[in-house]
C-alpha cells in the first residue's frame, strides 16, 4: 500500500500486485475443487471426510472471483499502456 501513488493509479507495480491476487484466487478454487472431487472419491471407499466437506463448498465462487480479477488485472494492465502513451506525448 505504500507504493500506491493515488495520483497516478495505474501504474506496473498495481497491475502485477492484482494480477497476483487473481492467480492465487484462482489457485485457491482449483484446489478446493479438486480437493472436493478427491474426498467424494473417498468417500465412496468408506472414508469419513464429512468434517472437511465445509472448507470445499466456495470453489466456484473462488474460480469465478479469480476470474473477475484476472479482467480487473487486464484492464489495468490496459490502463498502465494508457497512461506511459499519455505521459509521452504531453
Amino acid at each position: 500500500m505504500y507504493k500506491m501513488d493515488l495520483t497516478k493509479p495505474f501504474n506496473t507495480f498495481v497491475s502485477n500486485q492484482i494480477l497476483k491476487i487473481s492467480y492465487y484466487t484462482l489457485s485457491i478454487g482449483l484446489f478446493s475443487f479438486i480437493a472436493n472431487q478427491v474426498a467424494k472419491y473417498l468417500m465412496h471407499h468408506d472414508f469419513a471426510t464429512d468434517s472437511l466437506s465445509q472448507f470445499w463448498v466456495d470453489s466456484q465462487a473462488f474460480i469465478l472471483m479469480g476470474a473477475v480479477i484476472y479482467i480487473i488485472a487486464t484492464i489495468f494492465k490496459k490502463g498502465v499502456d494508457i497512461q506511459k502513451e499519455n505521459d509521452l506525448t504531453v
